[in-house]
C-alpha cells in the first residue's frame, strides 16, 4: 500500500514521470529543468493505474520464480540470473519505447519476443547530464529507457512475500536504477521483493 501511495503522487507522460499538483495558482515550485503537468484528478489517476498495470503484468510473474531463473511473461521467455540465493531480472522491459511517435504519449505495451531474452544487465539510464563516479565511465544513456528490475528471495511460485515498488530520487534531473547503490539485493535478503522502475528525467 505503501508503495501504490507513493506511486500516486507522480503522473506518467509517456513515462516521464514529472510532479503535479492540484493547484493552478503558481505555487508550486518547480525543480530546475523540470516540466510541471498540471491534469484532471480523474485523467491523472487513469494514466496512473496503467502505468501501475503495465509494471504488475510485467513483474508478477518474476516475484516467485524461486531458482528456476527462467520464466513467462505475457512478451515472452526471460532468462533472469540466480545471484546469492537471490533471483535476479535486470532491464526488463514495461512498456515500448517511448521514442518517435511515442514520445509524450501515454504508455504503450512492450513488444513481445521471440526465444528467451536474457534479464543480466540494466538497461540504458534515461538521457540526462553525464556524471561518473572518479575513475569510471559514464554509464550508457538512452531515451529507450523504460525498464524495470525485479531481485526476489522467493523459492517458489507459492511463496507468499511482501513487495515493494521503488523509485529513484534525482530531482527529477537524474538518476538510474544501475547506480551501485541502489542494488535491490540488500532488502530482497531481508525478505521482500524489490522492484526498482526507471522513468525519464531531465529535458525529456
Amino acid at each position: 500500500d505503501r508503495a501504490v501511495k507513493s506511486l500516486r503522487s507522480y503522473v506518467a507522460v509517456a513515462g516521464h514521470m514529472s510532479p503535479v499538483s492540484n493547484s493552478t495558482e503558481g505555487n508550486f515550485e518547480e525543480p530546475l529543468g523540470v516540466r510541471t503537468v498540471y491534469v484532471p484528478e480523474k485523467e491523472r489517476e487513469l494514466k496512473m493505474k496503467r502505468v501501475l498495470l503495465a509494471i504488475a503484468m510485467v513483474a508478477a510473474p518474476l516475484m516467485g520464480a524461486g531458482a528456476n531463473s527462467t520464466v513467462k511473461v505475457e512478451q515472452g521467455l526471460l532468462k533472469g540470473r540466480v545471484e546469492q540465493g537471490l533471483t535476479v531480472y535486470r532491464g526488463v522491459p514495461f512498456a515500448a519505447p517511448p521514442v518517435g511517435d511515442l514520445r509524450w504519449r501515454a504508455p504503450k505495451q512492450a513488444a513481445k519476443w521471440d526465444g528467451v531474452r536474457n534479464a543480466d544487465k540494466f538497461a540504458p539510464q534515461c538521457v540526462q547530464g553525464a556524471f561518473a563516479s572518479p575513475g569510471q565511465e559514464a554509464p550508457a544513456m538512452s531515451e529507450d529507457c523504460l525498464y524495470l528490475n525485479v531481485w526476489t528471495p522467493a523459492k517458489s511460485a507459492s511463496a507468499h512475500i511482501p513487495v515493494l515498488v521503488w523509485i529513484f530520487g534525482g530531482g527529477f534531473n537524474a538518476g538510474a536504477t544501475s547506480v551501485p547503490t541502489y542494488s535491490g539485493e540488500v532488502l530482497a535478503r531481508k525478505g521482500v521483493v524489490l522492484v526498482s522502475i526507471a522513468y525519464r528525467v531531465g529535458p525529456i
